[in-house]
């Protein structure tokens, strides 16, 4: 029984340390060229598409992640989960509701000009419009 507890609390301090958003977390191999291709990606769709444009915020957000990532050096996993979440999807499921909530991606939403609503709409818009 006492082994068996003792594996419990090993795999509750593993999860804890999981959940914590303020550890500081190395980001190499694979990971390293994803987090790299992902900076890479916003910047160009920043600087080439007249429609997209980031908050300042998020693209000082995005050097200082590129800075860290390049030069192999410890970030924080928040600033991490909130830049490129969907590299993460794995560590923020383990996140309790409210934290899951703070590093969800924003729905793209598209209206048509011409008012015509194409089938995939039609099920969004009868979700969107239904009152309970």
């Amino acid at each position: 029984m006492q082994i068996l507890k003792k594996e419990r609390a090993d795999v509750v301090a593993e999860f804890d340390d999981d959940t914590d958003l303020q550890k500081k977390v190395l980001i190499e191999g694979i990971r390293k060229i994803c987090v790299l291709g992902v900076i890479k990606y916003h910047q160009i769709k920043h600087s080439v598409f007249e429609e997209t444009h980031y908050h300042p915020e998020v693209l000082k957000g995005l050097e200082v992640l590129h800075y860290h990532v390049e030069h192999n050096l410890p970030i924080e996993k928040e600033m991490v989960f909130k830049l490129v979440p969907e590299l993460f999807v794995h560590e923020i499921n383990k996140l309790d509701f409210e934290d899951r909530k703070r590093f969800e991606k924003p729905k793209l939403r598209f209206s048509r000009a011409d008012g015509d609503l194409l089938d995939v709409d039609v099920q969004q818009n009868l979700k969107e419009n239904t009152f309970n």
